[in-house]
């Protein structure tokens, strides 16, 4: 697999705890040219890469995000315990801000930035602000992607230079806010997408998730897919098992 055609989901998590600072390094020291991370808010309204609201999966705490302030959260790991027990238990919550200012350093590097549902559902417009806000010196590095295609619209309304779909569903295509929208990329999950989907004959550029194999990247490259996203970036890339 070539570099150009992988996305390294919510960075190298296959090694490393998901949507850290650290995961996503190491995807781009394996060879990522494309990563992906999720955005939720802390209780005050910052940006921060985390997936759940709640954070027993993440942090092995029993709080919601929806909890816990911004100073707070820094106090936090992302080390997820019952994958890796205690090893990395120094990596801290970290900020869409600190994402960004990584990613200044790493000008051939693109990421994909999922606005979580969540985020416009308890903050509105101003989620979606806030986390352009923060992402404006790296521009043309990133895409706004999201389930949530208001948040999408209100993304490209807001000056976002490229937005993504994440369908719910493959008849989710036919819908007219789509048209209206004009995404740059779409993304589906693999198991949503019909056996006889001829992904060519589409204008929007697929990104086909969640691939974790060698032969079914390949497969659904020679299918048309613009792009697989995978957990395991060392391995697409020869990188690792």
């Amino acid at each position: 697999m070539q570099a150009d055609q992988c996305v390294a989901h919510r960075g190298y998590r296959h090694l490393y705890p998901e949507n850290t600072l650290l995961g996503h390094q190491q995807a781009v020291a394996a060879g990522a040219l494309f990563v992906e991370t999720d955005i939720q808010m802390s209780a005050d309204g910052i940006p921060v890469l985390y997936h759940d609201m709640e954070m027993i999966r993440l942090s092995g705490c029993q709080q919601s995000l929806e909890e816990v302030d911004a100073k707070e959260l820094k106090t936090f790991s992302v080390h997820e315990p019952e994958r890796f027990g205690e090893r990395f238990r120094e990596e801290k919550v970290a900020t869409l801000e600190a994402f960004a200012q990584w990613l200044a350093t790493v000008p051939a590097v693109t990421a994909y930035i999922e606005i979580k549902p969540e985020c416009r559902q308890r903050f509105g417009l101003n989620a979606v602000s806030q986390i352009l806000n923060q992402l404006r010196q790296v521009f043309p590095q990133i895409v706004i992607i999201s389930f949530d295609v208001d948040a999408v619209g209100l993304a490209r309304h807001l000056g976002a230079p490229r937005v993504g779909v994440v369908l719910n569903s493959w008849e989710m295509l036919q819908a007219a806010v789509l048209r209206q929208i004009q995404p740059d990329v779409i993304f589906c999950d693999q198991y949503l997408v019909p056996a006889d989907a001829p992904l060519t004959e589409y204008a929007t550029p697929f990104v086909i998730y969640e691939v974790s194999d060698l032969p079914t990247a390949q497969y659904w490259i020679k299918r048309g897919a613009y792009q697989i996203e995978t957990y395991n970036i060392g391995a697409m890339l020869g990188q690792g098992d």
